[in-house]
């Protein structure tokens, strides 16, 4: 892909684009594939069931949670590795936020 122009704003809208420009699922790799497929997992099956505890701000359930996902390597996935990250692309982390996104506040957390 080729760097392209920033847009600002709205501006997407009205000024023609490169179909080549714009990242889709289809384009996703591997790794990218793996990474929403855990993130969405781990959404499902630990974040979801508590979800009312964790509204209720339940001590010690957002915390737990936040670890669970550090062990995955999903709480770091942003971060460049020589701080201890995975230093995951923009696009990757984009990529883990929408499969986060059902877990409500568990994401705004995250």
């Amino acid at each position: 892909m080729s760097p392209t122009k920033s847009l600002k704003g709205g501006e997407f809208l009205l000024v023609d684009q490169n179909p080549d420009s714009i990242f889709t699922p289809e384009d996703w790799n591997e790794e990218q594939h793996l990474v929403f497929q855990t993130a969405r997992q781990f959404v499902e099956k630990e974040v979801l069931p508590v979800i009312d505890d964790i509204d209720a701000q339940k001590p010690g359930l957002l915390e737990s949670l936040l670890d669970k996902s550090a062990e995955l390597g999903l709480l770091g996935f942003s971060i460049p590795q020589k701080y201890g990250g995975s230093g995951a692309d923009f696009n990757s982390s984009t990529i883990l936020a929408e499969a986060l996104g059902p877990g409500h506040s568990f994401a705004v957390s995250f």
